[in-house]
């Protein structure tokens, strides 16, 4: 069975993240992992709704925990 590649209804998944402010260590992750890919904080927080600076402030939440490990 092949993957699908594409989202249905893209704009319901938009509002559904809108509505829902996750803000869980799992989301956060997400988000990060996002950067990582996209390597474009601007374009994620666009996809994600979360602000530039939030992302930015979890990226440096993100580092200063693996200093601690």
């Amino acid at each position: 069975m092949a993957m699908r590649k594409r989202i249905d209804e893209p704009e319901r998944l938009r509002r559904f993240i809108e509505n829902k402010r996750i803000k869980s260590e799992d989301f956060k992750a997400l988000v990060l992992l996002l950067v990582e890919k996209y390597k474009d904080i601007g374009e994620v927080s666009k996809i994600t709704n979360i602000p530039s600076n939030t992302i930015y402030t979890w990226i440096n939440e993100w580092n200063e925990k693996k200093k601690m490990d």
